[in-house]
C-alpha cells in the first residue's frame, strides 16, 4: 500500500468518524426536543390542575410556583436525567416522597378530630 492510498483511507475514515459524529449529535438533539415536549405537557397538565386548585390557599402557592415557569424546565429535564441513569435511585426517592405524603396527609385529616374532641 502506498503512502497517498494510506492517505486518502485516513481522510475517508475521519470522514466517515465525522458523519457518525454529526448523526449522533443531531439524534441528541431529537431526544432533548422530545424530553422538552413531554415536560411541557407536564408543565401544562400542572398548570391545569393548579387552576382548577385556585381558590384555595393551596392555589396561591401554584400561582406563586407558575410564576417561576423558566426555572423548572431545566430542574425537570435534571430530573429526567438523573432518573435514566439511576433508576433504582428514583424509585427509592419515589417511595419515600409517596410515604410522606401519605404521612402528611393522615395527619392533616386526624388533626380536625383531635382539636374536636378536646
Amino acid at each position: 500500500m502506498s503512502r497517498r492510498q494510506s492517505l486518502q483511507l485516513r481522510l475517508e475514515l475521519l470522514r466517515m468518524r465525522g458523519q457518525i459524529e454529526r448523526t449522533d449529535v443531531a439524534a441528541a438533539i431529537v431526544e432533548l426536543r422530545t424530553s422538552t415536549r413531554r415536560i411541557g405537557a407536564l408543565a401544562a397538565t400542572v398548570s391545569s390542575v393548579g387552576s382548577a386548585l385556585a381558590g384555595g390557599g393551596f392555589g396561591a402557592v401554584l400561582d406563586a410556583l407558575g410564576s417561576g415557569r423558566p426555572l423548572w424546565a431545566p430542574v425537570a429535564l435534571t430530573a429526567v436525567r438523573a432518573i435514566r441513569r439511576h433508576p433504582v435511585a428514583a424509585i427509592a426517592l419515589t417511595v419515600g416522597v409517596l410515604a410522606f405524603v401519605g404521612w402528611w396527609v393522615g395527619r392533616k385529616r386526624r388533626e380536625p378530630e383531635e382539636t374536636g374532641a378536646g
